[in-house]
């Protein structure tokens, strides 16, 4: 069962959802005629949009590995265990 709470946020991601097919549309629009601006616009905001999550997931990684890894001699059985809560927790909360 879906809680209440829930609700609203599924109406506010169809509505970002809804302004990102409008500006798409308006984009594809504005570069029909060179359609290698238009994928390069894309790119570039994909890369945009992407690059300080996997910035920031780069730079804790040598943290996270320095909290599991306490002696060296461990590194290899070790290394493994932030992957490994993390789809734990992805999986707790898929359900």
């Amino acid at each position: 069962m879906q809680s209440k709470a829930a609700a609203p946020l599924r109406a506010e991601r169809l509505a970002m959802l809804i302004l990102l097919k409008m500006r798409y549309r308006v984009l594809y629009n504005a570069l029909f005629a060179n359609l290698l601006a238009y994928h390069l616009a894309i790119f570039a905001g994909a890369l945009v949009l992407l690059c300080l999550p996997a910035v920031c997931m780069g730079a804790t990684l040598p943290f996270l590995y320095k909290f599991y890894v306490r002696r060296l001699v461990h590194l290899g059985t070790h290394a493994g265990m932030p992957f490994e809560n993390q789809s734990a927790f992805l999986q707790a909360i898929s359900k």
